[in-house]
């Protein structure tokens, strides 16, 4: 269990951070985190008051053969973290999940989903792979991905571009979001 507060009094950009998080063992191999966070913004000369949410929950399980990632988050359009995993206006899901065959072949399947409110983006994917390593230096993998974006007609044009997710933990050959 954990909670955390910051507060920074400087009149000019009055702020607060409070987040609290538990993490539970549910076997040997198997996680689960929870988090939670409130960030607030008071009134000044220079910012308007805000005040935000953001939640994440990750279930993660690492056996010797088999390992599984599942992941949710969603943040509220004025929660204001610059260091958060999702920045404003985000909502994330995804799920990976590899099987090892042996040390050196595996099969690897992932799924994502995430919006950004702030650019009205949304990104659907998929993919699934089959790797071998070989004399444990050298990886190929063979595979199909699928994935759909869509950006609304009126979004800012630079913004389109850096339409990706903070929170991409995957091993390289994981979806591009």
């Amino acid at each position: 269990l954990g909670v955390s507060y910051a507060l920074d009094d400087d009149p000019n950009t009055p702020y607060a951070l409070g987040s609290a998080n538990a993490t539970l063992k549910l076997g040997e191999a198997t996680t689960w985190l929870v988090e939670t966070a409130q960030s607030e913004r008071d009134s000044s000369l220079v910012q308007l008051e805000s005040k935000g949410y953001g939640f994440r929950t990750e279930l993660r399980h690492d056996g010797e053969k088999f390992a599984a990632r599942m992941f949710y988050g969603r943040t509220t359009d004025d929660f204001d973290n610059p260091l958060a995993v999702l920045n404003q206006g985000r909502r994330e899901a995804s799920a990976k999940a590899t099987y090892s065959f042996s040390d050196a072949t595996d099969l690897m399947v992932e799924a994502i989903q995430t919006q950004d409110a702030t650019i009205g983006a949304d990104r659907l994917g998929g993919q699934i792979a089959l790797g071998h390593w070989f004399n444990g230096i050298f990886h190929a993998e063979a595979g199909v991905r699928y994935f759909d974006d869509e950006v609304q007609a009126g979004a800012p044009l630079q913004n389109t571009t850096t339409f990706s997710s903070v929170y991409n933990f995957q091993t390289s050959g994981s979806l591009p979001v």
